[in-house]
């Protein structure tokens, strides 16, 4: 139980991963052993490893290791186990390699979800090949002959085909189907195992504990971005629409969802009168009222956001906006800019990425695994206290504590109620979908009398193939 399988060697040896569990929706972690195929107890190897491949003799292992150590760093890919190759502010998958074990390919998730590029280095770590950028990118194997990657791709959408790409940059497309093609592995005749896979992404409302819950998706692919303080609205966004997000504003009585165009929804102004949006694609802050009115819009040219979660937000006092991004080539950080625009300035050094509260005073990021908290003004970076490994806050209080904790990789999920002054939790409720086969994830919001939460679900149902007569 727990354990994900992430590569068979020809001396018939399992590479595992165990306590295997979803850190993010795309992006798994746990502990690497190895486990003779006849049956027997995995000898653990490795911490912190996401995905693993044999080389073709079975004697070394590639591996994807998750690393929080330093902002800029979130995962490298080693082969053999323990020495890099490559470095990345991203995050890496599907490492492979090719037959003559010359080559390492793995996917690059250059932007949010699984976007990202496909990637082959040497033994030396030297870049041979970067192709993309792809909408979704998942899968990936070695032609018999090493001189193909192939893959599951979408330049536009998010429904991957087949693909293929020579290590000289010449893609085809081997294979598409209406739903998901994700390939496994490639026998060396050419048969291919792949998967079929049908995923969307629903949101749930539920008021009491007691209440039913009340489906307010939109379309396939909802992902739940606020919920107003009195868990009379939630804001929610869409990916369907050929990779650009749309955003909706949804009474949580079961009203139709109102279209609010393009866009990934923050949160609720601190009054609830507004809804902070953001267009990565534009890059551009849009604050929507909630009610008649005109949207404003904040333009970002020469930034980039790179986050769908608490990307941005408005200060206290209503007359300028922080956001999370980044300068081309630099690290990312937190800015602050007028509601009337200007010149954005700098609200933290560069590395440190982080959202800030509600009270405007501080700004919470993420290293070494854990939450800290910074005083904007100056002060002592301290860890956000009470939140256990791999939790997240549904709530927060208005300076910044967790105030309702769970795991996104729980189904149901427990959710407890954190005393922030003592750090004494307490069990409130379990969430989650009266139909959970295939869910992989509940990730909830909650409003902070913890009356109220919206929270998504991630589904996967998949069916094995095997494919003959590619080429």
């Amino acid at each position: 139980p727990g354990a994900n399988l992430l590569a068979v060697s020809a001396k018939s040896q399992l590479a595992l991963s165990l306590q295997n569990r979803l850190t993010s929706a795309f992006f798994p972690r746990g502990t690497l052993a190895l486990a003779p195929f006849a049956g027997g107890t995995p000898h653990e190897l490795d911490p912190d490893v996401a995905f693993a491949d044999f080389s073709r003799d079975g004697e070394k292992l590639a591996i994807i290791r998750r690393t929080d150590k330093l902002p800029s760093i979130k995962a490298q890919l080693e082969y053999p186990s323990g020495t890099a190759l490559h470095k990345s502010a991203n995050q890496l998958s599907h490492v492979r390699i090719s037959p003559t074990g010359e080559h390492v390919a793995f996917l690059d998730h250059t932007g949010p979800g699984d976007t990202g590029d496909v990637v082959v280095v040497d033994r030396s770590g030297k870049s041979i090949l970067r192709k993309g950028p792809f909408s979704t990118l998942e899968g990936l194997a070695w032609s018999p002959r090493s001189d193909e990657v192939w893959f599951g791709g979408d330049r536009a959408g998010n429904r991957p085909s087949l693909r293929a790409v020579t290590l000289g940059g010449r893609e085809r497309v081997l294979l598409a189907a209406p739903v998901q093609l994700l390939p496994h592995d490639l026998a060396p005749d050419g048969r291919v195992l792949a998967s079929t896979v049908e995923h969307q992404v629903r949101l749930f409302y539920r008021s009491e504990a007691a209440s039913p819950e009340r489906d307010l998706s939109a379309q396939a692919d909802t992902m739940v971005g606020a919920i107003s303080s009195d868990g009379s609205w939630v804001a929610l966004a869409d990916d369907s629409f050929n990779g650009v997000f749309q955003c909706y504003l949804r009474s949580t009585s079961g009203a139709p969802p109102v279209s609010l165009g393009p866009g990934i929804p923050m949160g609720f102004a601190p009054d609830g009168r507004t809804l902070v949006v953001v267009r990565p694609e534009v890059p551009a802050v849009v604050l929507h009222p909630i009610g008649p009115g005109q949207a404003t819009t904040i333009r970002l040219d020469g930034f980039e956001i790179g986050s769908l979660f608490r990307a941005a937000g408005l200060l206290p006092d209503g007359k300028a906006i922080w956001f999370r991004g980044n300068q081309p080539s630099r690290p990312p950080r937190t800015w602050e800019v007028a509601v009337s625009g200007g010149k954005p300035r700098p609200l933290t050094t560069e590395g440190v990425n982080g959202w800030v509260t509600v009270d405007g005073a501080s700004v919470v990021f993420s290293q070494d695994s854990k939450q800290w908290i910074q005083p904007i003004a100056g002060g002592e970076v301290r860890p956000v206290g009470g939140l256990l490994e791999d939790e997240y806050a549904a709530a927060w209080t208005a300076d910044g504590k967790p105030l309702f904790v769970s795991r996104y990789d729980e189904c149901p999920a427990k959710v407890y109620r954190l005393d922030p002054k003592t750090g004494r939790r307490e069990f409130v409720r379990e969430i989650g979908p009266s139909d959970s086969t295939g869910v992989q994830g509940v990730f909830a919001m909650m409003t902070p009398d913890g009356k109220a939460c919206a929270y998504m679900v991630t589904q996967w149902l998949t069916k094995l193939h095997l494919i003959e007569g590619l080429r």
